[in-house]
Parts: structure tokens; C-alpha cells; sequence
């Protein structure tokens, strides 16, 4: 019997949600599916892929991070000529001329990709392409047509649990880790910097944010857990605590029948200390909020986080008294932010003392409010293109590649404050000696500092193997 074959194929080593989704609805309907990480599969990549002899080769994609994907996608391509190239995601979602990049890219899927994928597989497994499918751009003979948007699924209860054992039968080490969980998609909010809004322009007219019933979060979890016992699960949405009573009836539930530690992302403003206390009791250890910036104004008017510094620093009252560990989100780099305006970002987070905070960039992604306000208001630098977007909290391999996309004379002061950041909230009585620091040329040994001090120390902290620790320090250097 012929057996159609995808590959689904990424340049980082970590599970992508979207990816186990895609795999599970193809598996349902007689595909076979396979997952290559670059960064896990080393030099043996190309081989391996090859050897798997892909009918389509499928990678998601976040506009940071996606020049390598796209390097990736041509490379195998090259050795398997036989093999349908597409790309999906927020990246060519909201920057669907990526199609153009390259010849050896045979389609783009726009917003939901299951059912198109899916449409997409069948097609050719019958030796043909339809070149009408929703949410589908194709190249065809040098010609890109171009198709409209099918309705959002929504009962997210219809789709199958996500394939996990396409990372964790592979990947062993990926289990002993944090096992994350999507419990919705959507977001209500429309901050200025995030994909989320463009979504909900893209789908005008629907629900874009939807959930998952609790019985079959309840149901996933357990069936997960029976497989691949859990040690940590992750709450992975943006907004887990929008829906108060929803989210009592889910930690009432995942108390009484999981018991799981467990660590989730909230929205300050949806917080009260009744839900800490629920989230502490079903188990709760680590909670991620992005506080973004430390200046009011520009967190509401620049980001549209209409979130006060009074909510915060309850919010973070609230998490200490109970012990619970806090990682932050952080942006630093905006046109005609100030110095002094980059170290109240600082001076909020050592206040409310995260075990983790995380500076990020500032990234204009296609798709967001913030771009077309900085292309508008002239705030982008010369030849700027999406293709040069580093990422946010990624550490570059090479210095010279760590750079900003917006103009601001403060910029090289940004680019050294994010590697002193996490001492700054230790110890911002040493704001005297890093002012110095900074004004120094970006640096190895900054980025080193950067590293050790930021991101790194927590994961290996709690890296739940060796492997896994190995892995982590290797990536410092």
C-alpha cells in the first residue's frame, strides 16, 4: 500500500503545538507524519529527511526565526526534489509575499491550516493540486493564486488531542520536560506589537477566541499523562485567565482528578488574589505576565496594555506572599524612548523581584498596529525588512547580527542594557558602574553576561535531566 508521507520540518528543537495538531488531524485520515528539528537532528539532518522520502515538507513559522526555516525548507528541497514545499503560521500569514522568496516554496497557508493541509495532503495523495483551496496561496508555473479564508473551527473540542508523540517518541528528552497544553485560541485584546489583532481583522465577523470544554482539557491531560508521565505541565495561552469562572471550574477539576505542578501566563488586569489562591491550591508554581515596559504611557498608549503600575505591584505583592515563582516579559527599544524611560523598566521589575525577567527587542511584525505606526511616523530604519528580525529574546550567534530595526539614537545603549538586565533587578544599586559598561561596544562578553544571567540560569536550574542541562550550557557557547 503507497503511504503518503509529511514532514514536518523546523530549525529549533522545541514542540510546536500547531505542528502535534496538524499531525494528529493528517493521522486520522491515513497520513504519515514525521517531525525534524535541526538543531536535535545535528549534521545528519539532510539524510535522515531524505531517507524519509517526504511527499510534502511543512514548517511553521514565526517571523523571528523564519530565515532559517526558509534555509531549511530550501536545502531539503534540494535533496528531495519530489517532496510539495509549504509554509504556515504568523509569518506568512501576515507577510504572505514570502511566497516570492523562493521558487522551491509551492504554497503559503494563511490563518488555520488543519483543514487546509489537510485538503492540500489528500489532493495530491491523489495525484493532482487543487489550486482552489482555502486559506491557500499557490505557485504554480510561476503563477500565485490566491485564495480566500474558510471559516475558523469553532468547537476546538472537534479536533483530535495533538499528535505528541511526533516530538516525544523522537525527541525522548522533550517529555521530561514541561508538556505544554493549549487550552484555547484567540486573544480579546488588541496590544499593538502582537499578531493577535491582525487575526482578529483577518476572521472580522467571528469568534477568533475560543475554548476548550474542561472535560476535554481534564481528558487530554489525562491521556498524555498516561503515556508520557508528567512532571511539569504548561498552560502555554496568552489569556488562561480571561474567563474567570471557567478558569474556577477548570482548577476545581484539575485538582480533584491531576495534581500535576503546573505553570501558566496571566493578564494582570484579569487577576484578583481569590484566583492566586485558586491557582496556588490546584497547584500553580511558576506564573509568566508580561509587564512589557515600566513607563505608563508607553505601555498604554504605545502598546495599548491598559494595565497600571498600581496593578502590578499588587499583582506581584500577591505572587511573593504565596511563594510562587514569576517570570516577566520585557520590551525595550521604541522611537524616542529615554534612558531613563529603559530603566523604569528595570526599576518595576526589581520591585515585584521575578526569578526571570526577559528584554526583548523591539520587533515590528508584519501584521501588527505598531508596524504601520512606525512605518507611517517614519520611525523604521533604512532598508528595513521583515527578513531581518532577529527575535526577541533570542541571543544571537554573532554580534554584529544583534541589532534593532527602529530608529532611536539610544539604540546601542539598548542593545548592552538587555545583556545587564536580570543583574540590574538583582542588584540595581549597580546602575552606577552598568551606565558605564554600556557605552562600550556590543560585545561576546556581554552577550555571554546576557545569557548566563537571563534565560540560561533558570532553564538549567530546572532542567528535568542531564541531557537536557547539557543541551542548555552547549547553546551558551
Amino acid at each position: 500500500m503507497y503511504t503518503f508521507k509529511v514532514a514536518f520540518v523546523q530549525a529549533a528543537g522545541r514542540q510546536q503545538h500547531g505542528t502535534m495538531i496538524l499531525s494528529a488531524v493528517l493521522k486520522e485520515h491515513g497520513f504519515d507524519t514525521a517531525v525534524f528539528a535541526a538543531e536535535l537532528e545535528g549534521d545528519g539532518l539532510v539524510e535522515v529527511v531524505t531517507d524519509y522520502q517526504p511527499n510534502i515538507l511543512a514548517a511553521s513559522m514565526m517571523t523571528a526565526g523564519s530565515q532559517k526555516d526558509i534555509r531549511l525548507l530550501k536545502t531539503l528541497k534540494e535533496n528531495s526534489p519530489q517532496a510539495f514545499v509549504i509554509a504556515g503560521g504568523p509569518h506568512p500569514t501576515f507577510y504572505p509575499d514570502m511566497i516570492n522568496q523562493g521558487q522551491f516554496i509551492d504554497a503559503i497557508c494563511i490563518g488555520e491550516g488543519e483543514y487546509a493541509l489537510l485538503e492540500l495532503a489528500t489532493s495530491l495523495r491523489e495525484g493532482k493540486i487543487n489550486p482552489e483551496i482555502q486559506n491557500l496561496w499557490f505557485r504554480i508555473d510561476g503563477k500565485v493564486y490566491k485564495n480566500r479564508e474558510r471559516s475558523l473551527i469553532e468547537d476546538l473540542d472537534t479536533l483530535p488531542f495533538p499528535d505528541r508523540s511526533i516530538y516525544f517518541d523522537k525527541y525522548t528528552d522533550m517529555a521530561k520536560g514541561d508538556v505544554k497544553f493549549n487550552v484555547g485560541r484567540g486573544c480579546p485584546f488588541d496590544c499593538s506589537y502582537c499578531f493577535n489583532k491582525g487575526m482578529k481583522d483577518l476572521y472580522k465577523g467571528e469568534k477568533w477566541t475560543r475554548s476548550k470544554s474542561v472535560e476535554r482539557i481534564i481528558a487530554e491531560i489525562k491521556d498524555v499523562n498516561s503515556r508520557y508521565p508528567i512532571k511539569w505541565l504548561n498552560f502555554n495561552d496568552d489569556t488562561f485567565n480571561v474567563r474567570k469562572k471557567w478558569l474556577k471550574t477548570l482548577l476545581e477539576a484539575y485538582k480533584k482528578e491531576i495534581n500535576i505542578p503546573f505553570m501558566c501566563q496571566l493578564r494582570i488586569d484579569f487577576t484578583d488574589e481569590e484566583m492566586i489562591d485558586n491557582l496556588k491550591d490546584a497547584g500553580v508554581e511558576k506564573i509568566t505576565v508580561g509587564i512589557e515596559h515600566g513607563n505608563e504611557k508607553i505601555r498604554k498608549n504605545l502598546l495599548r496594555r491598559n494595565i497600571t503600575d498600581d496593578q502590578i505591584l499588587q499583582f506581584g505583592a500577591w505572587i511573593n506572599k504565596r511563594k510562587i515563582r514569576l517570570h516577566t516579559t520585557n520590551i525595550v527599544g521604541f522611537p524616542e524612548e529615554t534612558m531613563a524611560q529603559a530603566y523604569s523598566t528595570i526599576k518595576l521589575n526589581s520591585i515585584i523581584k521575578p526569578e526571570l525577567a526577559v528584554i526583548n527587542l523591539l520587533n515590528p511584525y508584519p501584521g501588527t498596529d505598531i508596524y504601520r505606526n512606525l512605518k507611517e511616523n517614519g520611525y523604521l530604519v533604512e532598508g528595513f525588512s521583515f527578513n531581518k528580525l532577529t527575535g526577541q529574546n533570542v541571543w544571537a550567534e554573532d554580534v554584529d547580527s544583534v541589532k534593532s530595526l527602529v530608529k532611536n539614537d539610544n539604540i546601542p545603549l539598548f542593545l548592552n542594557l538587555r545583556c545587564f538586565f536580570m543583574i540590574l533587578i538583582k542588584c540595581y544599586w549597580l546602575k552606577p558602574f552598568v551606565d558605564t559598561l554600556i557605552k562600550l561596544p556590543n560585545n561576546y562578553i556581554f552577550e555571554f553576561i546576557g545569557r548566563i544571567t537571563s534565560y540560561f540560569h533558570v532553564e538549567i536550574r530546572y532542567a528535568t535531566s542531564w541531557a537536557e542541562r547539557f543541551r542548555l550550557v552547549k547553546r551558551l557557547f
